[in-house]
């Protein structure tokens, strides 16, 4: 399988020893664990998985270097709960081998301050920093309203994760009630016409459902379904690499427009990246074009890499994480 772009992190698990986590297959894990727990949104699974994603990359643009896996656990564990599915959190902790989802408070009520509340949104959350400077005040303000002057650790997450989840914009629960979606799966089809419309239309752009809790702007672009646009196979590597900077530009004129609308209903979207997921990469080169060999076709997709890089993360006006799923 030829990759376009890493889609794997290096870890290291309880034993010292190194091993690739995939986040395909941190995905698959995910959906089987929100399946056993009878969630029929299937999204969400890939949506935790693309925030952890964004978070370990955070993390090594940061601090470069091997992560720990129950560092990604934690993770994991804390995205899950932020998008409300605390049960779905405690199954992936119990089949990861993990007794305890988030470590227990020491038993007794403690003093807060910036201090402890900044380590429990930036080392036990595993917020970015961002998120964090703008949720500190809130949280600290939340405590003193709600007259804690002691609060224990389960507690203090517990409202950390009420504020980070948009909770405070109408919403007094963080249970299954609360709204999942942010807008309604027919919200984007009439958004958008022209050539853009067109490739939607054709399943080569798609923009996945916005979590309420964690809402990011991410579109997904099909570059199977782009070559079946453009016409029958085998279609030449040229007609497809001078066709593919204006589906580019058309992408990112929809996250444009998907990131604006999210933040106008959360502005504390605005610190974190847009995301592009590429898929199809890989029937693309079995099916829809002419046959390269495996030098060719690595040459191939960094030119579609470097496509994107151009049109739409470098081109954009704020970050954007490119994957391949």
């Amino acid at each position: 399988m030829i990759r376009l772009f890493a889609g794997h992190a290096l870890v290291v698990d309880e034993e010292g020893r190194s091993q690739t986590l995939d986040f395909d297959s941190l995905r698959d894990e995910l959906a089987r664990c929100f399946a056993e727990r009878g969630v029929v949104e299937t999204w969400l699974a890939e949506h935790v998985a693309c925030i952890v994603e964004e978070r370990v990359r955070e993390r090594h643009r940061h601090a470069p270097g091997v992560l720990a896996r129950h560092e990604i656990d934690e993770m994991v564990i804390a995205a899950v709960r932020a998008v409300g599915f605390a049960d779905v959190a405690e199954l992936y902790a119990t089949a990861r081998g993990i007794t305890e989802a988030l470590p227990k408070p020491d038993g007794l009520p403690g003093a807060w301050g910036e201090e402890r509340l900044r380590h429990q949104l930036a080392d036990v959350l595993q917020l970015p920093e961002a998120v964090v400077q703008s949720q500190l005040p809130k949280l600290a303000g939340a405590l003193t309203r709600l007259g804690f002057s002691e609060v224990n650790d389960v507690l203090l997450r517990e409202v950390a994760l009420h504020l980070v989840a948009g909770a405070a914009e109408g919403k007094e629960d963080l249970g299954r009630d609360v709204v999942v979606r942010l807008f309604p799966d027919e919200h984007w089809a009439a958004r958008f016409d022209g050539e853009t419309g067109v490739l939607m239309g054709a399943g080569v752009l798609r923009v996945p459902p916005v979590s309420a809790a964690l809402p990011r702007a991410r579109v997904e672009f099909d570059i199977e379904q782009f070559g079946r646009h453009l016409g029958p196979p085998p279609l030449l590597v040229m007609q497809l690499l001078t066709s593919l900077p204006l589906a580019a530009r058309a992408l990112r004129s929809i996250l444009r427009d998907v990131r604006a609308e999210i933040c106008s209903l959360r502005s504390s979207a605005a610190v974190h990246p847009a995301q592009v997921i590429l898929r199809g990469s890989d029937a693309l080169l079995a099916h829809q074009i002419q046959p390269l060999c495996a030098r060719d076709a690595h040459g191939f997709l960094a030119d579609v890499r470097n496509c994107f890089e151009r049109e739409v993360c470098s081109a954009a006006e704020f970050e954007v994480l490119l994957s391949l799923r």
